[in-house]
């Protein structure tokens, strides 16, 4: 069994040309990661490209105790895993799914281990998969919610109005940039469709839930995964206690669903997720759609006024839509079931070809394609070139060679200020034009200066040009010895100053896996040489 890098849809990786902010010194530290990390395999050609040895083997960056899979089939079939764990692989054993998992070709799986893994491998026994999503979870916390998209809100949808201002929604609407947007050729839609809001039962130990998805919300989610491209798969139904209330979540009615849209770069593939929320907010009284919760935004048929407004819940919903019917939609009562509905954009809405969007980290926001964009630090051969969005993802562009240009203002003119540079060695700013020396190798060589030059880094030789220098005590002659021990996910414990600990993720300025990190007085360096201390090989490196 193999790693394949493809597998590695959102940490740490990064184009030579990926419009993303780096560090200031080029080592790269042990990665600290959030409470969950989403790996996908989003097409038929990742999957066989994955299962070509006849098992797929899945390395997220940090240690895991519990996976939550969400699974699209042509043909179902068998499917087993193996995790990987104090340096071996454990035995196959079947990949048991929960019972929700009856909605024909989407599945849904959770693995809950004892001790944490560090790798999981999977393969299939006659199935034919064509999506996977899957999140890892590094504890077995009781008050947490594994599956990773918990809709359930603090408050009930009701029938009352919003009191905000309309200054107030348009200060909330700006400090939100980003999320989800209604065009002007739905706004009329959204706020002109009116279906009330019916809730769920108390959960009353589970009694009230309904043990499956109705009807109508099934063949609602499979019309949308066949009409939509950005709908991947669905699932809906769950019997759980909203936290902290005696209600039951709308899921174990089996009126609510959630449609998997994979993200684009960390962020709410919006080219894809945006049309099927239109969509369903154009038809929602011929559907009885009473609720959608799409990437940080909220629309609610239920509510008078203000129906459509930012969505502050624990989970962003930038990976999924979850859509709530009403009992007679839930039940196929309604026009929608009868053709009574307005179809599907032609084509199932696809992205014109060669426009997608993209998202720029410099800009804090997304760019149309053809944009450029101009970066302030060393990317596409030096500072202040620039990016040019094609089809979702960044190239290296030429300034003229596409549509609407955004400048950087650090690359203006000398300003009579020039921008100071965040040390990552010193742990501080330092002012345009001081240079800084560092114990790895970053510059050609280990001891190399870098200059601060108006908020970007520069390689400066053997003789620094900066009026102000701050050498690295490692690189004098009577530099004191070092002691600060590290800690190390890969091996959950700290380690000695010296030692140097072998990743199986991509952390390092060359993104290749099994790059080796040494512990530099509580530091974490990337180097390709030996420590003073104990090396620790990866297994999965070997």
């Amino acid at each position: 069994m193999r790693y394949r890098s493809l597998l590695f849809t959102l940490p740490l990786l990064a184009l030579a040309c990926s419009d993303e902010a780096t560090p200031d010194d080029p080592g790269v530290l042990e990665a600290q990661q959030s409470e969950s990390e989403l790996l996908y395999l989003r097409d038929a050609s990742e999957v066989a490209s994955a299962f070509s040895t006849g098992s797929a083997t899945l390395v997220p960056t940090r240690s895991f105790s519990v996976v939550d899979l969400v699974l699209t089939f042509e043909t179902v079939g068998a499917m087993e895993f193996a995790v990987f764990a104090d340096g071996q692989w454990g035995e196959w054993a079947a990949l048991m799914s929960s019972g929700e998992d009856a909605e024909d070709r989407f599945r849904r799986a959770t693995i809950e281990l004892g001790a944490p893994a560090q790798a999981i491998a999977l393969r299939s026994d006659g199935g034919q998969l064509e999506f996977a999503r899957m999140e890892f979870f590094a504890s077995l916390a009781p008050e947490h919610d594994h599956h990773g998209f918990n809709d359930d809100r603090p408050y009930a949808e009701g029938h009352d109005d919003d009191s905000r201002t309309e200054s107030e929604a348009e200060a909330e609407k700006a400090a939100r940039n980003g999320r989800w947007q209604l065009t002007g050729a739905v706004q009329s839609a959204a706020a002109n469709q009116y279906v009330a809001y019916e809730g769920a039962p108390p959960y009353n130990g589970g009694r009230n839930c309904g043990g499956s998805l109705l009807p109508g919300t099934r063949e609602l989610g499979q019309y949308l995964v066949n009409n939509f491209p950005g709908a991947r798969s669905f699932q809906g139904y769950n019997c759980r206690q909203i936290r902290g209330s005696s209600g039951m979540s709308l899921h174990g009615t089996g009126r609510a669903l959630d449609i998997f849209v994979p993200l684009d770069g960390g962020q709410a593939d919006n080219d894809l997720g945006d049309p099927v929320a239109h969509w369903l907010i154009e038809n929602a009284e011929a559907i009885g759609i009473q609720l959608i919760i799409w990437d940080r935004s909220i629309w609610s048929g239920g509510r008078r006024s203000n129906k459509f407004r930012s969505y502050g819940g624990a989970h962003p919903h930038h990976d999924h839509l979850h859509i709530e019917l009403n009992a007679a939609g839930g039940n196929r009562r309604t026009a929608f079931f009868n053709g009574g509905a307005n179809p599907p954009p032609a084509g199932g809405n696809p992205p014109p070809a060669g426009n997608a969007g993209c998202h720029s980290s410099t800009l804090g926001r997304r760019v149309t394609h053809g944009e450029l964009v101009q970066m302030s630090y060393d990317r596409c051969g030096g500072t202040c070139q620039w990016a040019i969005c094609n089809d979702g993802s960044w190239d290296c562009g030429q300034q003229g060679s596409g549509g609407t240009e955004h400048g950087n203002p650090a690359c203006a003119p000398a300003e009579p200020v020039r921008a100071a540079c965040t040390s990552q060695t010193l742990g501080r700013q330092v002012p345009d034009g001081e240079s800084v020396q560092m114990a790895y190798d970053a510059c050609g060589g280990t001891c190399q200066w870098a200059r601060c030059s108006d908020g970007g880094w520069v390689c400066e030789g053997g003789n620094p040009a900066g009026s102000v220098t701050h050498a690295h005590a490692q690189c004098q002659p009577a530099a004191a010895p070092a002691g600060d021990e590290c800690y190390s996910r890969t091996l959950g414990r700290g380690v000695p100053h010296g030692d140097r600990v072998q990743m199986a993720y991509a952390a390092c300025a060359d993104q290749q896996r099994c790059n080796w990190a040494v512990c530099d007085d509580g530091t974490w360096l990337c180097t390709g040489s030996a420590g003073s201390g104990q090396d620790h090989p990866h297994q999965l490196c070997q």
